[in-house]
């Protein structure tokens, strides 16, 4: 085989030999034109050409229009062959290029897909400076589920070659793409490298949001015994610094945790010392937004019912002002389930009114698993009301999207979907 290989390599010139070579280096398992126009260092009609003529010579195939790969075993004699006639430097320095190639990709990905949220990673500043590299949110999402492999890979890579500057800041322009599509074991891969490239890099800064991430992966998938001590390490690590910003966002994280865990009074202390880190600061109306919210959730489930009114009145105004439809959809479904937790009738009318006001802002998103749960609650409603069919098609929609999810039995969301089935059939 591999004297098969040699003979197409020695048909090729110079500059697409070197190609052949380099492209080995690319992460993921496929090559697209614009990734190797920047492993290169070329543009994009000259990537193109590079590859038409790798395939012509049978060393890499197209497997969908603008994506190629090396043929069975091309790749390790590629790689063979860099080892041998390209520096280490050069190798290195082609991989650091898409390694950037993929980080400002997905920070253009992630201003689409969940806009207005506090960031850190200075790849962002590229993006923001110029036309959004995506046409809408579910372009953006796509991209990045087509260059998962890759983009999961140059982390790694980054990590490898020593450029935690780099790798730190994945944990951040991934995150929405993340919180999407609730693949958990690679939204903790990638947090975890994340947090070790932050220490590495002594940023501790960086180090507290990476780690918020993967509090927020670990309560996504319901395992609030792993998300509160990363918590509370955040915690500890943004106050030693005097980082109020990220101890304002680690302690809304415990509070999350606290409430998950039934200890409801000690949420409500960490979503107000949460909130007086914002207002410290500077005025962020997302974040104290997101605080009311929170606050809101946790003093109704002590009966404190009218506080609670309040900050959820307060984070729904906020959010419509800042027009951020998802969480105006969030906070609308957190005020229909207190409604219904009243266990009153009128309540019960209000929750329903509440939760079809929120439904179609959830579906304009693409969140399947917020909508789930909405759909989950909407069915609640709607038995509250008599409305058993409709009751029984909106759980329906739900399991369907958890289906799609791949949920285990295990996650909140089907054990809460399973179990109003249960009450409502």
């Amino acid at each position: 085989m591999n004297a098969s290989l040699d003979a197409f390599y020695l048909t090729l010139d110079a500059g697409t030999a070197r190609a052949y070579r380099l492209l080995a280096t690319c992460p993921g398992t496929d090559i697209t034109v614009p990734a190797a126009a920047a492993l290169l260092d070329a543009d994009e009609p000259a990537a193109g050409q590079i590859a038409a003529a790798l395939a012509a010579a049978s060393l890499i195939e197209e497997t969908t229009p603008g994506r190629w790969r090396y043929h069975d075993l091309a790749r390790e004699h590629a790689a063979s062959l860099a080892a041998r006639h390209d520096t280490d430097a050069e190798r290195n320095a082609a991989t650091a290029r898409v390694i950037d190639y993929y980080l400002h990709g997905s920070a253009a990905a992630d201003l689409l897909v969940l806009p207005g949220r506090l960031r850190l990673a200075p790849a962002f500043a590229l993006p923001a400076l110029n036309p959004p590299a995506f046409a809408t949110t579910a372009d953006a999402l796509a991209w990045c589920d087509a260059e998962q492999a890759g983009l999961l890979e140059a982390q790694q890579a980054a990590a490898a070659l020593g450029l935690h500057a780099a790798a730190w800041q994945f944990g951040d322009t991934l995150y929405g793409w993340a919180t999407h599509r609730h693949d958990y074991a690679a939204w903790q891969a990638i947090c975890e490298q994340a947090i070790a490239s932050a220490q590495a890099c002594g940023d501790a800064r960086a180090e507290v949001f990476c780690a918020i991430r993967l509090v927020s992966c670990h309560v996504a998938r319901g395992d609030t015994a792993a998300a509160t001590p990363v918590a509370q390490e955040a915690i500890r690590t943004a106050w030693a610094n005097g980082d109020r910003a990220g101890e304002g966002s680690a302690r809304e994280h415990a509070g999350v945790c606290a409430m998950a865990s039934g200890r409801d009074e000690d949420a409500v202390a960490h979503f107000t010392r949460a909130h007086d880190c914002w207002r410290r600061i500077t005025s962020h109306p997302r974040a104290e937004a997101i605080i009311h919210r929170q606050l809101g959730r946790a003093l109704s489930n002590l009966g404190r019912a009218d506080e609670a009114d309040q900050h959820l009145k307060t984070a729904l105004t906020l959010f419509t002002e800042l027009g951020e439809n998802y969480h105006q959809a969030r906070t609308l479904y957190v005020i229909g389930m207190t409604r219904l937790a009243s266990g009153q009738p009128q309540q019960a009318v209000e929750a329903l009114s509440r939760l079809e006001r929120a439904l179609p802002l959830m579906e304009a998103e693409d969140h399947p698993l917020s909508l789930s749960e909405l759909l989950t609650a909407l069915a609640v409603a709607h038995a509250r009301n008599g409305h058993t069919q409709q009751a029984r098609a909106c759980l329906g929609r739900a399991e369907e999207l958890q289906q799609r999810l791949n949920l285990p039995d295990t996650h909140p969301a089907r054990v809460q979907t399973s179990f109003t089935a249960s009450q409502i059939r």
